[in-house]
């Protein structure tokens, strides 16, 4: 008869195998909170560009609908909050607009509106910008 407590006879996890499985596992699970850390920050910047981009459009929008002769004079620089992020998180990401106006073709009859937004965000400049033209009606 053959004894159970043969040394041979002995299978099961040693304490090796198990941390080098956890050492492993450790490995992959940080891999992936450093995708998901890389992802969110991707999406944050690709949020505040369409903000950005609205912003400068609404600034467009605007002054499409002055009379023709106020136009030169919405050229300008003002500041503004691209995101206002979550409450009482200091999170804000705060821009500068500048509207430039220009006569397209040096008649008075067409103007070209060039409309950029700028701010910083992770430690880069970043910036939008819109061109349009308008004509007299």
């Amino acid at each position: 008869m053959e004894s159970y407590c043969n040394k041979k006879n002995r299978r099961g996890i040693t304490f090796v195998e198990i941390v080098i499985s956890l050492l492993l596992l450790s490995m992959v699970i940080g891999a992936v909170i450093g995708l998901f850390v890389v992802s969110r920050a991707m999406a944050m910047k690709s949020k505040h560009r369409i903000l950005a981009v609205n912003l400068t459009r609404a600034r467009i929008e605007a002054i499409k609908g002055l009379d023709f002769s106020q136009v030169p004079a919405a050229a300008g620089v003002e500041a503004v909050v691209i995101d206002e992020g979550a409450p009482d998180t200091g999170d804000e990401v705060f821009g500068q607009r500048s509207i430039t106006v220009s006569d397209f073709y040096g008649d008075g009859a067409v103007y070209k509106i060039a409309a950029k937004v700028s701010w910083t965000e992770m430690g880069a400049g970043c910036e939008e910008n819109v061109i349009t033209l308008i004509t007299r009606h």
